[in-house]
C-alpha cells in the first residue's frame, strides 16, 4: 500500500507542488478514498471561508470590546 499523501494535500489544493510531486499525489489520489475524503474536506472548507464575509466588514476590537 502507498504511504498517504497527507502531507502534500494543501499544498496540491492551492497549486503549490512541482509537477513531478503533482503527478504523484493525483496517482494516489486515484486509488485512496481516504486522502480523497480529506482533499474534499479541505475543498469545502476553502469554498466556506470564501463565502465568509471579509474582515473589514468585521467590527474593529475596540468597538468589539466596547
Amino acid at each position: 500500500m502507498n504511504p498517504h499523501v497527507s502531507e502534500l494535500l494543501a499544498a496540491y489544493h492551492d497549486g503549490e507542488l512541482t509537477s513531478s510531486r503533482q503527478h504523484q499525489v493525483e496517482k494516489h489520489l486515484a486509488e485512496c478514498d481516504e486522502c480523497q475524503a480529506e482533499l474534499e474536506r479541505m475543498r469545502n472548507l476553502s469554498a466556506l471561508l470564501h463565502e465568509t464575509a471579509s474582515a473589514d466588514k468585521f467590527l474593529p476590537t475596540e468597538r468589539f470590546v466596547a
